[in-house]
């Protein structure tokens, strides 16, 4: 390794990941490792690059040929423990509610040579908490993250059906991700910022840097959107238990779990996350522009621009009444062009994931199980800061309702309530006097 390149280290092994290594290897002078913690998983994944030789990425369509590639790690590490105390940028590609555990498995030593640390996929108070770890530990690190995930990406399979680890494919990017940084403007970091920015625009992505954490992590759609349309009966026996006959993630009840009760519990989840971020100092947003301008249009004649620019002031009915509308009018892509029998493209048509099943146990896939996560972190957040969320714990007891007499399925809600205070302890430690290495309690 040479001193004058940069010592990136990727942790984390999935589709993002792989995807992430592709663009990161396009950037000048990059010298790119990998490492994750022991798992089958990890295992699986070192075997496909030593059978394959590569990482590789593959797009669904012309327009992403940017994202497509292939590129050759300078080194990977079997655990953590092996890290050498060479890497300057640490990129964090796995769940967000394991950011602190794979800093912690990290070597003291490996640690004190970071400079920066870059989220990929955080969820609301993740920058903070690292910020204020690192700081606990007496480290200085630039905590760079992204609202969300740039792109939507899957492994690549076999012709046997089976997952190839190494290989993707991606099938759309966002149309802009937030960004924000825990250092303003210092030269040693706006180089990152540069490339970074370059990145984005080079497979298309827009961007904007805000000046806080709080609000650029509340600008990830789906902490509003999947909860409410996967914490029901109807999406989880789906996941579970799937129908003979399809139904669709997005489509309206029967064909999906679209109803009045879930555009009401989707509407009341965002006036209490915005009542969390509120009380943390970040920006909330207006849900409707968001989802309109910052993910997909409707037609004006569906929903009148006035209506998406007032909809934070406008009564409660009136929002879940154009937010319904909304759904409705996504049910095909109004935007594209109609066949001859004048169908237009079918939008909704987004299948269910399904939980798998190992030894006995059943697994619910990342998507909800991440959602699952991100409502107990949100509990937790609200009990700290004393602000209520009616509808983040209604969801909650609604899936704990639902879990009831189901052994089967692998998830300890209590297991979630002790992961998120763990987290959570360093949402707001702050010691401005000492670089004390002395870690926090967790609160009751």
């Amino acid at each position: 390794m040479q001193s004058e390149t940069e010592n990136v280290l990727l942790f984390g092994s999935g589709p993002a990941a792989m995807q992430l290594a592709v663009l990161l290897k396009q950037m000048p002078s990059l010298y790119l490792g990998i490492a994750n913690r022991p798992s089958d998983n990890w295992q699986r994944w070192r075997e496909s690059y030593i059978r394959h030789g590569c990482i590789l990425s593959k797009a669904a369509k012309p327009s992403l040929s940017a994202l497509s590639g292939y590129v050759q790690i300078n080194r990977s590490y079997s655990c953590p423990d092996d890290i050498e105390p060479v890497w300057q940028t640490l990129v964090l590609a796995v769940p967000s509610d394991a950011y602190l555990t794979v800093l912690r498995s990290l070597p003291e030593k490996v640690l004190i040579t970071l400079r920066r640390v870059i989220l990929l996929s955080p969820s609301l108070g993740s920058q903070q908490i690292i910020r204020h770890w690192s700081e606990s530990q007496g480290l200085s690190l630039d905590i760079v993250g992204f609202s969300t995930y740039f792109a939507a990406t899957k492994c690549q399979t076999d012709q046997n059906g089976g997952r190839i680890p190494t290989h993707v494919i991606t099938k759309a990017t966002k149309k802009k991700v937030y960004l924000s940084s825990s250092q303003s403007n210092p030269p040693t970091q706006s180089v990152w910022h540069r490339r970074i920015e370059t990145m984005l625009a080079s497979i298309g992505v827009d961007y904007a840097w805000l000046n806080d954490s709080i609000s650029t992590e509340a600008r990830n759609i789906t902490s509003y959107v999947h909860p409410a349309l996967f914490i029901n009966d109807f999406s989880l026996e789906t996941i579970t238990h799937p129908p003979a006959i399809p139904v669709y993630l997005y489509k309206l009840f029967p064909e999906g779990p679209i109803t009045g009760a879930v555009i009401r519990r989707l509407v009341d989840l965002w006036r209490d996350i915005s009542v969390i971020v509120s009380a943390l100092g970040g920006e909330s947003i207006n849900l409707l522009q968001f989802l309109n301008d910052d993910n997909y249009p409707v037609r004006e004649e569906s929903i009148p621009r006035e209506k998406i620019d007032q909809f934070t002031d406008l009564s409660t009915i009136e929002q879940e009444y154009l937010m319904y509308i909304r759904y409705t009018a996504i049910l095909i892509d109004p935007f594209s062009t109609p066949d001859e029998t004048g169908r237009y493209f079918d939008f909704s048509a987004v299948p269910f994931p399904r939980a798998r099943v190992e030894s006995g146990q059943w697994f619910l896939p990342r998507i909800p199980a991440e959602d699952i996560r991100l409502l107990y972190r949100l509990r937790e957040i609200a009990r700290l800061i004393h602000v209520e969320t009616p509808t983040v714990s209604e969801l909650i007891n609604h899936f704990e309702t639902w879990l009831q007499n189901k052994p089967y399925i692998a998830i300890e809600p209590a297991a979630l309530t002790r992961e998120a205070r763990q987290d959570l302890a360093y949402l707001l430690w702050h010691n401005p006097e000492t670089n004390s290495a002395k870690e926090p309690e967790c609160y009751e």
